[in-house]
């Protein structure tokens, strides 16, 4: 059984509404770059389910295939107040639908020094760390919108890893993402015309 949970955390920026969130949200093309991103072989079709806006700026979207679940989360700072809110909404997919999911957190602005300390290399993918959630979660990869390098050369930018150019999409960034609308970034025109 496979299950995914992406977490997003992000400030909104002046140029991303909330509509134009919630429709890339629900947009199968972002719902399959996403999965695909994660789940490398026999990915199943999943779709979109609810979205829930928490006070603190965070956002939850949850996916659904047959018998696998992907959360995207969307918070404004990776703190060990955040990560619990993350263990909790798990454990909620969990109880609902007996799926134990795969936590993705695209860390579009700060991610605190107490965080990123329990940070480790993933083998997978260089743009990928890893959180050790083995009681919560079957894995927690945390991607940093830091992973792009600002000497990237176009070739770079153009195969960047599709969760970096999420996060990078998500953030403040406006820099970052001119640089990849510039290149022709593929997965920035696929979200641009969701």
């Amino acid at each position: 059984m496979v299950s995914v949970m992406i977490t997003i955390f992000f400030r909104p920026s002046v140029f991303i509404t909330m509509s134009g969130i919630i429709k890339v949200f629900q947009s199968p093309t972002f719902i399959k770059l996403l999965a695909e991103s994660i789940i490398k072989k026999d990915c199943p079709s999943f779709s979109f389910v609810q979205v829930e806006f928490l006070g603190n700026g965070s956002y939850f979207v949850l996916y659904m295939a047959q018998s696998c679940a992907i959360l995207l989360e969307i918070q404004s700072n990776i703190t060990k107040i955040s990560m619990k809110q993350s263990v909790k909404k798990c454990l909620e997919v969990f109880y609902r639908f007996d799926i134990q999911p795969l936590l993705v957190i695209l860390c579009v602005d700060k991610i605190s020094s107490t965080v990123r300390s329990l940070l480790s290399p993933s083998l997978e993918n260089s743009h990928w760390q890893i959180f050790n959630s083995t009681v919560w979660a079957e894995k927690c990869l945390i991607i940093l919108k830091d992973a792009l390098n600002s000497s990237s050369s176009e070739d770079e930018l153009n195969k960047l890893d599709p969760l970096v150019a999420f996060t990078i999409y998500f953030s403040d960034d406006e820099l970052q993402k001119q640089k990849l609308r510039d290149t022709g970034n593929p997965f920035m025109r696929d979200i641009h015309d969701c």
